[in-house]
């Protein structure tokens, strides 16, 4: 599929994978009808944003009048607990399972592809070494109702399939970069690092995804033609200790500091990237320090604490 000249349509516009997304079709010479429940930020003319709520009821009369002659889709959009204002666990399981749902139906029946954004929460086993796609998926200690939304929607879009729908699911790694809540880990041992504080960690493992890698993967999949499920991440998980150390070095200041005592070496999301190396030639691009970089300046943007 060309898609310099598509005409796309995005969910979760002002999310950080959207956002990434809306760059990467500017950069292309696409166009695009992006929604969310708050614009994104100066985007170019050649992006129309429309305000959708994934919580609130939808049709297929409301996804005509939205997506008008769009000839693909991703489904970036989602309800996360602690960011989805004032929705209760039952509200984010149904507002992420039945938009996905109705999506899936609505690109079927247009004859549309579809690309899902999912999660590796979603595997039964996240701490296992070598996660492949064909792998358990199920609770964990993880997966609260948002793993549970993400399981439900990915069967849900089974279904869609035997409608005709070409689906192509990304399963992503742990995901950062600009946008990240500023209280997530990164963006603490950030803030901790520009105070010159002292960061304690345990040097467990984790795959990390930046979420321009996210955007190329998705453009690379409609391009190829890639339809099935597909785990994404780095070519290696990195340690939490690399994170710190890396936070310390690009900001200038701080200091890292293992815990004694720590528990044993665990993993995380350690996941096998081959079947999307095959499919539509995916590779990590974003580099450790070039990433987190991208974030201490996401955080200066703001004027976050410290970094006036």
């Amino acid at each position: 599929m060309d898609l310099s000249g598509s005409h796309i349509g995005l969910t979760g516009a002002s999310g950080m994978v959207g956002r990434q997304i809306i760059s990467l079709i500017e950069e292309k010479g696409g166009s695009a009808i992006v929604t969310s429940r708050t614009p994104p930020k100066s985007p170019s003319a050649s992006i129309g944003w429309k305000k959708l709520d994934l919580s609130e009821k939808m049709t297929f009369d409301v996804l005509d009048d939205l997506f008008v002659d769009v000839d693909c889709f991703i489904h970036a959009g989602a309800s996360i607990p602690g960011h989805s204002d004032d929705l209760s666990e039952v509200e984010i399981l149904s507002s992420n399972v039945n938009s996905t749902y109705l999506i899936g139906k609505w690109c079927a029946e247009k004859n549309i592809p579809l690309i899902f954004l999912s999660s590796c929460i979603v595997y039964e086993q996240p701490n296992k070494e070598c996660i492949r796609e064909e792998d358990a998926l199920g609770a964990n200690h993880l997966s609260g109702v948002y793993g549970l939304s993400k399981r439900l929607a990915e069967k849900t879009l089974i279904d869609c399939q035997y409608a005709g729908l070409k689906l192509t699911t990304l399963r992503l790694s742990s995901v950062y970069g600009p946008g990240m809540p500023d209280s997530k880990f990164l963006p603490q041992t950030l803030l901790r690092a520009c105070g010159g504080g002292v960061t304690q960690f345990s040097n467990n493992l984790i795959n990390m995804i930046h979420t321009s890698d996210v955007a190329k993967a998705c453009f690379s999949a409609l391009e190829f033609d890639a339809q099935g499920t597909f785990n994404l991440g780095a070519s290696r998980c990195c340690s939490i200790g690399e994170l710190v150390d890396c936070c310390v070095k690009v900001v200038g200041q701080g200091r890292a500091e293992e815990l004694e005592n720590a528990d044993k070496l665990s993993r995380l999301y350690d996941v096998d990237i081959s079947k999307a190396q095959e499919a539509f030639g995916f590779e990590s691009q974003m580099g450790l320090d070039e990433g987190v970089k991208s974030v201490l300046d996401w955080l200066a943007e703001q004027n976050v604490n410290y970094m006036q």
